[in-house]
């Protein structure tokens, strides 16, 4: 069993492959594509496009264009053989690992954060303003009225 990559439509998952032939291969997924459909299967640095030629509930056949490069699919995704890399750690998945720290990433939020905030404070400026206008505009009136009142007298 060899472990691979499968992206059917837009989704990824990982499969098996279990036989492999000059023009073909048997793979197993947790989900396998419709009969006639087009997918890539990856393994390290090769890409195969093939197209599903049967299909089971978990497996299915493919067949390639080009002919499979099988030794080098066997081969590990690092270009190691089983036999090279017997003192070595295990293949480790890359999406297992943990990402770094995007320090750019990180710098755009907070500038981002800080613009939004700003345009809170500007657009609450200007609706204290308008406010107040419209209160001393309500008062104005009454106001010249008591004053001419008054001045009467």
């Amino acid at each position: 069993m060899i472990r691979a990559r499968v992206r059917m439509d837009s989704c990824w998952s990982d499969a098996f492959i279990l036989n492999l032939s000059r023009r073909g291969m048997l793979v197993r997924a947790p989900k396998a594509p419709a009969r006639g459909s087009y997918l890539e299967i990856c393994r390290g640095a090769h890409v195969i496009v093939a197209r599903v030629i049967w299909s089971m509930p978990d497996r299915f056949g493919v067949q390639t264009q080009d002919p499979v490069p099988a030794e080098e699919l066997i081969r590990d995704p690092d270009g190691s053989s089983p036999s090279a890399r017997a003192g070595k750690a295990e293949f480790s998945d890359r999406r297992a690992r943990p990402r770094p720290h995007d320090d750019k990433h990180q710098a755009s939020r907070q500038k981002g954060r800080l613009t939004e905030f700003g345009a809170l404070i500007a657009v609450g400026a200007i609706a204290a303003l308008l406010i107040g206008d419209s209160i001393a505009g309500a008062f104005a009136a009454p106001l010249k009225i008591t004053k001419a009142a008054l001045a009467a007298d």
